[in-house]
């Protein structure tokens, strides 16, 4: 039994996913797209794996859903998955630090943490802290044993986001230090 083929549309040298500038994803012609067309776009050492869908009618929500700029219709670009540089990373010194660079992070200063930006369903970080630093539990990240964690210096979190839009407790390492 065959499969249909699919398109490959590439984005090659892209900065950026929406925008409506050269080489971003949401400039290309929805009327050009196809159901299942697949598209890869390079941002800052992000590779980034769409599909398109195109019945989805989704609200654009970007790295999640991407809306062609013109003729969209329905068609919607759907990440399904994106892999980084293996580089550690540092968290901003926020609350709801971004986490789209990266799967492992530093902590980058002493501010409580009560949520991570830029997840996708499925995506797992890791955080290895280099402060005393607090991760609030209940709200936006569930821990284990329900309750909030002030980390010390080499404790690691290990947290996955899901279709909720949720981070939910993996593992831990409590390092003591």
């Amino acid at each position: 039994m065959s499969s249909p083929a699919q398109s490959l549309v590439v984005a090659k040298g892209a900065s950026c996913l929406t925008g409506g500038t050269a080489g971003c994803l949401d400039t290309f012609d929805g009327s050009t797209l196809s159901d299942g067309d697949a598209a890869i776009v390079v941002a800052s050492g992000i590779y980034y794996f769409y599909i398109l869908d195109a019945d989805s009618a989704a609200s654009e929500s970007s790295p999640n859903v991407i809306s062609p700029n013109s003729s969209a219709g329905d068609k919607r670009w759907v990440l399904k998955g994106i892999v980084h540089d293996p580089t550690i990373n540092t968290l901003a010194n926020d609350a709801t630090p971004t986490v789209a660079a990266g799967d492992t992070f530093l902590t980058g200063g002493t501010t409580t943490i009560t949520d991570f930006d830029d997840g996708y369903p499925g995506k797992i970080i890791r955080i290895i802290s280099e402060h005393s630093i607090t991760i609030t539990d209940g709200t936006n990240i569930f821990l284990s044993g329900s309750a909030n964690w002030a980390m010390t210096a080499t404790d690691t979190l290990t947290l996955i986001q899901k279709a909720d839009g949720l981070w939910y407790e993996l593992s831990r390492g409590d390092n003591g230090a």
